[in-house]
């Protein structure tokens, strides 16, 4: 019995994997294709730090509508070659106790994980989905964001690829001085270097009025 449950649950998770791999071999294919026919990223593009064809096409309905609530996020979709089963997405936003009961009604779980660099919290909602289906596990996690209250206005990414795509559009200094409101923003710019960013910023604009 036990033997016959181990190779259903291997079955399954082929065809995760599959469904996994089918994203990441095609798209590759599309982001070069829109990298050379319409390169310019729109506003959301932007705050997200890559193209709609770089995200997993079961969370690109979901990621609009989590950063018109104003959740931005670091990483999201499929929970890596492992346990291609579990969806995920993360980011430096808070879940109060009353919308994670609301969350565990779908399926959903939340953990946390605090920095060691700015106190800042890393927020982390996942789920385990039953199919291999895209169109069904979008669904899923747009009944998950529903779930989910605005925590403010449109936001942006702050991860790595996120920085070093606003650097590519936009230039280092604007991606900077994005990158320093929205840490102000939130809340979570490290006090050793509050003085800094905003010396920083007032320097930006005089240079930008100079011009």
């Amino acid at each position: 019995m036990n033997e016959k449950r181990e190779l259903q649950q291997e079955s399954e998770q082929e065809a995760f994997s599959k469904l996994r791999s089918e994203f990441y071999d095609g798209g590759k294919i599309l982001v070069k294709e829109r990298s050379e026919k319409h390169p310019q990223p729109s506003e959301h593009e932007l705050r997200i730090g890559a193209y709609e064809e770089e995200i997993e096409p079961q969370m690109r309905q979901a990621l609009q509508a989590l950063y018109n609530k104003g959740y931005a996020t670091e990483s999201s979709g499929f929970g890596g070659i492992d346990h291609p089963e579990i969806q995920q997405v993360d980011g430096y936003f808070e879940i109060d106790a009353a919308t994670e009961e609301k969350l565990k009604a779908f399926g959903a779980w939340v953990t946390r994980e605090k920095s060691d660099y700015d106190n800042s919290v890393l927020t982390r909602i996942e789920f385990k989905t039953q199919e291999p289906d895209t169109d069904k596990i979008s669904a899923k996690w747009m009944e998950i964001v529903g779930a989910l209250p605005p925590i403010g206005e449109e936001t942006y990414s702050l991860s790595a690829p996120s920085i070093e795509f606003r650097d590519k559009f936009l230039g280092e200094d604007e991606s900077r001085r994005i990158h320093i409101e929205t840490r102000l923003k939130r809340g979570i710019m490290p006090k050793e270097d509050l003085e800094g960013a905003k010396a920083w910023l007032a320097d930006y604009e005089n240079r930008k009025k100079e011009k």
